[in-house]
């Protein structure tokens, strides 16, 4: 990682401790997005901390069916990163990966799988920084096209 890149985690991480311990909230969009303003080739960088991954898109049952994939991936005593929250657009994935990243640099020689849960319409700046060894495309209405 260079300093834009150093700058921008280090600034997630302030964002998030501040969100949560003085705001109170769940801080899942926020921190990914203030480290993606400094450093919009993050997700780029991250990707590398997962040894695989998987994306999940469609307009119904993406939540449901990423955490199901990320259980199911856990059970296999790999390190899973998961957007579970729901935060399913650039700023969510950067955020998820942002949190998790000094526990899957521990995990070392083990699994590391990112499952991660992507808008429909942001799948186009997803997949290509992240490049998912999986993609599960659920189903699409037309209104979503």
């Amino acid at each position: 990682m260079n300093l834009r890149s150093s700058l921008a985690c280090t600034s997630s991480d302030i964002a998030r401790w501040g969100l949560r311990s003085v705001l109170k909230r769940q801080g899942g969009v926020l921190p990914g997005r203030i480290a993606m303003k400094i450093d919009p080739e993050l997700l780029s960088d991250l990707a590398g901390l997962v040894d695989r991954s998987v994306v999940i898109t469609g307009t119904n049952g993406k939540t449901t069916t990423s955490n199901l994939i990320a259980d199911a991936v856990a059970a296999s005593s790999a390190t899973v990163v998961c957007n579970r929250a729901g935060n399913n657009m650039e700023p969510g994935v950067v955020g998820a990966l942002l949190e998790a990243r000094s526990g899957l640099k521990r995990a070392g020689g083990g699994k590391r799988v990112g499952v991660f849960e992507c808008d429909e319409l942001y799948t186009v700046r997803v997949l290509p920084k992240l490049k998912p060894t999986y993609f599960v495309l659920l189903n699409l209405f037309r209104d979503q096209l």
